[in-house]
């Protein structure tokens, strides 16, 4: 089992452990009927598979030049109020994490979303709640690609690089674990099936249809 190669486990968490587009969409199209009644919608659905910064995509969604703060709390807040209900967990995740816990196999998650938003979203997801570390955007100052919060994990979890697995779903989440030099996965359900193929030329150390896989002998 592949589980047996490695000290500890780290997750991406948008696209590979829980699925908050339907939350995140409906934030987006909600503001924009709030704040711009009259623009078209269309363009939002792009930004499912897009990992642009936050501010960003509120500039996108909008179609402004400069950041705005008062959208991106708007969209915040609307996006807070659907997370509970509207985040969905991927299939053959809480198997995997049951597993992991049962087994004692150390186990965290390293993101870019802001903290308020995944420990909104976790407190709701008991499965969870054994996590033995959380990084968020907001706790390093250098997102994916960068390495930085993974090796962060790697020193809270007191496991080698090379001894630790980083699962994600997109190209930032497979450059990052190269450039800190853990081992990666690939999981090919996520944000990015648009690009399949292209996911391949990656060279992730592994890729995985779903999370069932990573559990067979």
């Amino acid at each position: 089992m592949i589980l047996s190669l490695f000290n500890s486990i780290l997750f991406d968490l948008d696209g590979t452990l829980i699925d908050s587009w339907p939350a995140v969409r409906e934030a987006y199209k909600t503001g924009l009927r709030r704040l711009q009644p009259a623009m078209e919608q269309s363009h939002i659905d792009a930004l499912r598979s897009d990992n642009r910064e936050y501010a960003e995509a509120i500039k996108y969604v909008f179609k402004i030049s400069e950041k705005n703060p008062y959208y991106e709390k708007i969209i915040g807040d609307i996006y807070m109020e659907n997370l509970p209900a509207k985040t969905l967990i991927f299939p053959g995740v809480e198997k995997l994490i049951h597993h992991l816990d049962t087994i004692g196999k150390p186990w965290g998650i390293v993101t870019t979303k802001k903290r308020a938003f995944v420990e909104n979203i976790l407190s709701e997801k008991s499965i969870f709640d054994k996590r033995k570390i959380l990084i968020c955007g907001d706790d390093v100052k250098n997102k994916k690609p960068d390495p930085e919060g993974l090796l962060n994990a790697c020193r809270e979890l007191k496991s080698l690089p090379a001894q630790t697995l980083y699962i994600g779903d997109l190209e930032s989440d497979i450059i990052a674990a190269q450039n800190g030099g853990l081992k990666s996965a690939c999981v090919l359900y996520g944000y990015a099936p648009s690009v399949r193929e292209a996911m391949l030329y990656w060279h992730a150390d592994y890729y995985f249809n779903n999370l069932d896989e990573i559990l067979r002998p």
